[in-house]
């Protein structure tokens, strides 16, 4: 009995090997189809944040993942294959702010440098895409065996949050007075809240804050119940958050540490303003138009129990228009 039981453990593990080390198959009609398919799938605006996160791992882990797990399909692969394969992993990354795929997008980059096929903007690629998946240390140490790559170096960025690992949601937080970053646990939602997606490199934003900052009464309402958050990316121009928040004050933008631990946001175009009751969207105002969006702003204000009678528009704002 222990015998067969020897024989049917050595067979399993042969045939487990043997799947792993074979050659997958592959054509470069399907390999360009299924990266034309992911990135129509992420062009998709028909589905919540989260739901288009989701639907865009499952189609790369069905369609791209297995080639990276084995070498010899990579290595068999043609070059522009691979690279396909490249950009979809750091695709995926970006979009999920995930490690575990910017490390996939590392496999590939090392079947492309096998090759001699590695070029600067892959490397460029790929250190913003270990930003975005908040991979800080791997950013730096890519930055500095490739000192040509001209890329804005990172800033220090003090973790405040090690000693709590399972507090969420977190953001990095710049100084407006020295430009320092912190990691942080973000500070607790009010019952009656507003969370605005911005970011100081957003003309859209800028424009919003324009706008507003011509009906004070609108304003200081607006930034004594709100929040600003910067989508997870891979910008490292931590410098104008701190020049925006030495500028603006009352409208301190902090960047998302994750996206995934703000649940009850679904969507990250700036701005976008969720108006939350009781830790739940009652409403979403999204974009900022020419003519501005004031009157959706205060609907979403009423819609969770702010007093805006008699907010209107200033006579600044009117003689200026």
């Amino acid at each position: 009995m222990r015998k067969s039981l020897l024989v049917f453990f050595l067979l399993s593990w042969f045939c487990t090997a043997s799947l792993h080390a074979q050659t997958l198959p592959h054509t470069t009609d399907s390999i360009r189809q299924a990266h034309k398919a992911f990135e129509a799938l992420s062009m998709q605006r028909d589905a919540s944040w989260r739901h288009r996160i989701s639907k865009l791992e499952r189609y790369y882990q069905d369609h791209f993942s297995a080639y990276l797990r084995s070498p010899e399909s990579m290595r068999a692969m043609p070059v522009d294959d691979v690279r396909l394969v490249y950009e979809t992993a750091r695709a995926v990354a970006f979009y999920s702010g995930k490690a575990a795929y910017a490390d996939d997008a590392l496999v590939a980059l090392n079947a492309l440098r096998a090759r001699h096929a590695e070029n600067k903007a892959d490397l460029q690629h790929l250190y913003r895409t270990y930003i975005s998946t908040r991979q800080f240390t791997n950013a730096r140490q890519l930055a500095q065996q490739h000192p040509s790559l001209d890329v804005k170096p990172l800033p220090t960025i003090d973790d405040h949050v090690m000693d709590n690992p399972d507090a969420r949601p977190t953001v990095l937080t710049v100084s407006a007075e020295t430009g320092h970053v912190d990691h942080v646990v973000a500070p607790p939602l009010q019952d009656t809240q507003i969370v605005v997606i911005a970011h100081p490199l957003c003309h859209f934003t800028r424009d919003a804050v324009r706008d507003l900052v011509r009906h004070p009464t609108l304003w200081k309402l607006l930034t004594q119940h709100a929040v600003w958050i910067a989508p997870q990316d891979g910008n490292v121009e931590f410098d104008a958050f701190q020049h925006w928040n030495k500028a603006i004050p009352a409208a301190h933008i902090n960047i998302a540490y994750q996206q995934s631990d703000w649940t009850m946001i679904d969507y990250w175009g700036t701005p976008t303003f969720f108006f939350l009751k009781h830790g739940k969207v009652v409403d979403r105002v999204t974009g900022w138009p020419k003519e501005g969006r004031v009157d959706a702003l205060l609907a979403g204000m009423r819609a969770i129990g702010l007093d805006v009678a008699g907010i209107g528009l200033t006579p600044a704002t009117a003689a200026s228009k």
